[in-house]
């Protein structure tokens, strides 16, 4: 049996001045997750350009979705984010081989530090492929909404009261 829920809205309050309270504390807390998101992507080579900020209603709420811009910046804050199944081949691209010292250890950590593909001399080893181990996930966002969310509830239950207050 279905179950139906229906929203009672008191007589004589104003709903879309609550409403406009909470869509503009909305956006202030989608504006700091950018900020965050931001910070964490500054220090990277390949890091995406920005974060755009998709937003609608529905009957379901206020929706406000943060993405890194689309290019290969957003590529790279995937992988991190949510890893890579390895091992999976890496071919060479701008030279025709590979080239790394030997015994070497990829680093998939964000700034890590990262050999020069024109090294040569002993203990160079040239490959037209290699295997890499696959990248371990972060969950950026995750991480960014549990340092986050505290402050987003204090910052909604004030919107929430001052909405109230102006509809009234």
């Amino acid at each position: 049996m279905p179950v139906t829920f229906k929203a009672i809205v008191p007589k004589g309050l104003d709903i879309e001045k609550y409403r406009v309270r909470m869509r503009k504390q909305m956006d202030e807390c989608a504006k700091d997750v950018q900020v965050r998101m931001i910070a964490w992507v500054e220090n990277w080579d390949n890091r995406p350009t920005n974060f755009f900020i998709i937003e609608w209603e529905n009957e379901a709420g206020i929706h406000r979705h943060i993405f890194p811009q689309p290019g290969y910046g957003a590529d790279i804050w995937r992988w991190v984010s949510f890893g890579t199944t390895g091992p999976y081949p890496i071919a060479a691209v701008a030279q025709p081989l590979l080239r790394f010292p030997e015994n070497y250890s990829p680093k998939t950590a964000v700034g890590g530090v990262y050999g020069r593909a024109a090294s040569s001399g002993p203990g160079i080893v040239s490959l037209k492929e290699t295997m890499h181990p696959g990248i371990t996930p972060r969950y950026i966002e995750g991480e960014i909404i549990d340092e986050y969310e505290e402050i987003f509830f204090a910052k909604m239950a004030k919107a929430h009261a001052e909405g109230l207050a102006a509809a009234a």
